[in-house]
């Protein structure tokens, strides 16, 4: 429950796909309440790159869904090059999503 020692621990375990899954799933929960420190702890740690991928745009979706423009901003200058259309895409699609509602 304290994202600080949840934090610390991760860092500390040898890196496995096992411990992708633990990281995501923290990242995920992170993001809805600290989107940008979730994606600063997507930078490094994960075994599998599609899975840091995947880490990244789950934090996208969660800061989307917060603060559209502030998400937006980070893919457009942030994102890593390899992600960024998917970056954009999630929050396109959220926009256009919650913009039709």
């Amino acid at each position: 429950s304290d994202p600080a020692s949840a934090s610390k621990w991760l860092a500390a375990q040898p890196a496995s796909a096992r411990l992708d899954t633990l990281r995501q799933r923290y990242i995920h929960v992170l993001a809805k309440t600290n989107p940008r420190e979730a994606l600063r702890m997507t930078e490094d740690g994960f075994t599998i790159p599609a899975n840091r991928n995947e880490a990244v745009l789950a934090v996208l979706h969660q800061w989307g869904l917060q603060d559209p423009s502030a998400a937006r901003d980070w893919a457009g200058n942030s994102a890593p090059d390899e992600l960024k259309a998917r970056a954009l895409a999630e929050i396109e699609g959220l926009e256009s999503y919650t913009g039709s509602q």
